[in-house]
């Protein structure tokens, strides 16, 4: 499981969230979301990956029940799903933008903390390198969470491909 010190390392504490009871106690969510976001934390911004937003509930077109929303990935919503814990992208707008992103807030973060570390080392590198570093993540991130990369419409399967072809 991702702790505190994974995340300040990768992102310093100038650039981690974390929220108290006050803003955790207007929104409905499983206790291990709760902790991640009151006692981890959340990046404030990484490009072109996520930027974090004041948790808040909100409903979904093809959903009866409202998720809760802790950021965006600068086009769609991300959440957490109440009831399971899951993290989903999102639109409040459009129905079909509904994509799996992870199992946990938890397994979210370790991924964040993953990808990023990757990226920043891609630089300088040759293609040939990255190719392999992108091949070697992708293991690590299906061990660390399967589901996440288990459909290729899914969240993190479209940001694994887009490593691939060079476009992040």
């Amino acid at each position: 499981m991702v702790t505190r010190a994974d995340v300040l390392a990768v992102f310093g504490v100038g650039d981690l969230i974390t929220y108290g009871e006050d803003a955790l106690s207007q929104v409905e969510l499983p206790r291990d979301a709760r902790e991640v976001l009151r006692d981890i934390g959340v990046p404030r911004r990484e490009e072109p990956l996520f930027e974090a937003a004041v948790p808040t509930m909100m409903l979904v077109p093809g959903r009866d029940q409202p998720v809760c929303r802790f950021g965006s990935d600068f086009g769609t919503d991300l959440c957490i799903v109440p009831d399971s814990g899951e993290v989903i992208s999102a639109s409040s707008h459009i129905e079909s933008t509904e994509r799996f992103v992870n199992s946990s807030l938890s397994q979210f973060i370790e991924f964040l903390v993953q990808v990023t570390t990757q990226r920043r080392e891609f630089a300088g590198l040759a293609d040939s390198e990255v190719d392999r570093r992108v091949r070697e993540l992708e293991v690590e991130l299906t061990r660390f969470d399967g589901n996440a990369l288990s459909g290729p419409d899914n969240w993190w399967a479209v940001i694994v491909e887009q490593l691939k072809a060079g476009l992040l």
